[in-house]
């Protein structure tokens, strides 16, 4: 404040507007410090900065000890006691919508262009669609050979195991009767090895059969 800065004004001071700020003029290392310094102290009081004889003038160096000040102080504060409901509940549920953009992705496309273009209905009514294939031109590898081997090696099993080879043989009949597979006179290339797995349970065997497909 004013009534402050006016204490300083009758003296030399190095800067006598030290109260305001400004760029630095100049700056002095610790060597040369206690060259400009000419011994001179004056305090002004306790809670005031103290000048210091130099031979620019007073300096004034220390801290300012801030004084209440007798201005009113005023302060706002408010509150929406009210909040419009409509609205929040209107944000909230935008926010958890989900997005109305379809979005189509390629392969479900193709895939329902497989569906269309080659299903047909068997006389029970099941529908019959032709296995899909990403790469329409890939060619499968000849496994008729591994095929006959693993086949021959399952057979062994069954041969050893009467019940096993009976729930085989129930299993395989079903794939008949459901057209899942059907009897071929072509010698194809490519042929689905399968084997079984077993599980007991309360002295009950379970079978699964798996194709490797």
């Amino acid at each position: 404040p004013s009534s402050t800065w006016n204490r300083y004004v009758s003296y030399n001071l190095a800067d006598p507007t030290f109260w305001k700020p400004a760029p630095v003029d100049f700056l002095l290392g610790c060597d040369l410090f206690p060259e400009v310094i000419t011994g001179g102290v004056i305090r002004i009081n306790d809670h005031l900065p103290t000048l210091f004889s130099s031979v620019f003038g007073q300096i004034v160096m220390g801290r300012l000890l801030s004084s209440p000040t007798d201005a009113p102080i005023q302060s706002f504060f408010a509150r929406d006691s009210e909040p419009d409901l409509r609205s929040e509940l209107c944000k909230f549920w935008e926010l958890e919508e989900p997005s109305n953009c379809p979005t189509q992705d390629p392969e479900d496309i193709a895939c329902e262009e497989h569906f269309k273009t080659t299903h047909y209905r068997l006389p029970s009514g099941r529908y019959v669609v032709r296995l899909p294939f990403k790469d329409m031109n890939h060619s499968l590898p000849h496994s008729f050979q591994l095929a006959l081997k693993r086949f021959t090696n399952l057979e062994a099993k069954l041969i050893r195991n009467p019940p096993l080879m009976e729930q085989y043989n129930t299993f395989m009949q079903e794939y008949l009767d459901l057209e899942h597979m059907s009897y071929t006179d072509n010698l194809s290339h490519y042929v689905i090895p399968h084997h079984s797995i077993t599980k007991e349970d309360r002295s009950v065997v379970k079978l699964r059969v798996v194709f490797d497909a």
